[in-house]
């Protein structure tokens, strides 16, 4: 990611046009913050996209290129629609006093957070009576981006998307309000918000492409979520950037006991229960630790039988730092890891392919792990008590030798620092743990 980025500072809030009413102090719409520690931070994923209905996509938008950053699909906008109805009165309340809306540069994203607002915002007057003054301010993050595998993931790749939110913006004025302007100030907003960004990122030149790069984005986007002032926030996003930002506090697909604990320290992910579109889960972030924590999913009382809170298919979840692992209780207490991506030579095609190293220490054990450049588990082997030799033949080609069990096997940094880091890992943890089981032997000897 390039260093010393400057974002422009946001415009400021604008008018909901035709209503003047005042809001007061602890009414809906009052922009007095309801939390005075931690952050609270509603996370809303996006309505199903041409990308998402596949084929069905394809002969509703009547176009093959159509998942490229894909538009929501008619279901998709419903899905939005039908989750803000759901909603029971405290997450709408929420939403309508959100002092900022953080969102993706996808337009999928872009459409969803335009139609959570209008229909939030008109519900919350029927509730109570009261107009909203102010939206609250929008703004355009790249670091709110889905991890990046195809054009569906690459912003402005497909139809003009600021057209695109503009014809989004007047429908759901017309449909909340029975009036076409009546979004048009936030469609603006969000369309200056998008250019500034665009700008800022060389119209996205940089883009996620590994695990690790992904959960430095991400690291990138907790330090700014910390500078911020606001406390009540509402962030639009995809499931792959809540699988990697919650990786720690999704439920999991099953009882996580100690074996379980232990397989999710070796290799690195947690089997999750994924978002489901238009999906919305809540939690705190604490800004002293720079994580987030105390997430709620809301399955039972903001979910329907059409439009569940999560997928039913079990997800990976990325594990992104040890002290949130450790936190969430996810990881053995005593645990440790690190992350590298570097190529790894393919057994029987002989090709260099990008791969997830994992080291991971528990007490004198010590591991490493390797999966897909996402994170998808292949094979791990112990590296501690001399089990596993490391031999350098060349400048970044390495040769890992397990004494009994994996056949040998290459790798390589792709720059000469990943080398230089890939070794310094393995001959700390290796060496590290050695000299836990060492001690432990020792301290067993004098008892």
């Amino acid at each position: 990611m390039t260093s010393g980025r400057c974002f422009a500072t946001p415009p400021a809030r604008t008018s909901l046009p035709g209503q003047i009413e005042p809001c007061t102090a602890g009414a809906v719409g009052s922009r007095t913050p309801a939390h005075t520690g931690d952050k609270v931070i509603t996370f809303l994923r996006h309505g199903k996209s041409a990308g998402n209905a596949g084929v069905q996509g394809v002969f509703e938008m009547g176009s093959l290129m159509a998942y490229r950053d894909g538009l929501l699909v008619g279901k998709g906008e419903q899905q939005v629609v039908e989750r803000v109805e759901a909603m029971d009165d405290e997450l709408m309340q929420r939403i309508v006093e959100a002092e900022v809306v953080l969102v993706s540069p996808l337009a999928r994203a872009l459409a969803t957070a335009v139609i959570v607002l209008a229909q939030a915002h008109r519900r919350s007057f029927q509730m109570s009576g009261r107009a909203q003054t102010t939206w609250p301010r929008v703004e355009v993050v790249t670091e709110l981006r889905e991890k990046v595998k195809s054009h569906s993931e690459r912003p402005g790749s497909g139809e003009d998307p600021l057209a695109y939110i503009r014809a989004i913006a007047e429908k759901y004025g017309k449909s909340a309000y029975g009036n076409g302007a009546a979004m048009q100030t936030v469609a603006e907003e969000i369309c200056r918000s998008y250019d500034r960004e665009r700008a800022a990122t060389r119209n996205w030149e940089w883009e996620p492409d590994d695990a690790v790069s992904y959960h430095q984005m991400i690291g990138h986007f907790k330090e700014r979520l910390r500078s911020r002032e606001e406390t009540n926030i509402l962030l639009v996003g995809h499931s792959g950037w809540a699988r990697f930002a919650f990786s720690a506090l999704l439920p999991a697909s099953e009882k996580e006991d100690c074996a379980r604990q232990r397989l999710n320290l070796v290799t690195g992910v947690r089997e999750v229960r994924a978002l489901h579109n238009a999906g919305v889960l809540v939690a705190r972030f604490n800004t002293d630790e720079c994580r987030f924590k105390d997430l709620s999913m809301l399955c039972g009382s903001h979910a329907t039988e059409k439009l569940p809170n999560f997928e039913r298919e079990d997800a990976l979840g990325i594990l992104g730092s040890p002290a949130e692992a450790i936190a969430a209780g996810v990881v053995p207490r005593n645990s440790d890891f690190d992350r590298i991506v570097l190529l790894k030579l393919a057994e029987y095609t002989a090709t260099w392919e990008a791969r997830l190293f994992t080291f991971a220490a528990l007490g004198s054990e010590a591991f490493l792990c390797w999966a897909s450049k996402w994170g998808e588990p292949k094979d791990y082997i112990t590296i501690s008590s001399g089990s596993t030799t490391i031999t350098r033949l060349g400048e970044d080609v390495f040769i890992i030798s397990e004494v009994e069990g994996h056949r040998p096997f290459k790798v390589r940094g792709r720059t000469a620092e990943d080398s230089a880091r890939f070794l310094e890992l393995f001959i700390s943890y290796r060496s590290r743990h050695r000299s836990a089981d060492l001690n432990q032997r020792l301290a067993k000897a004098v008892i």
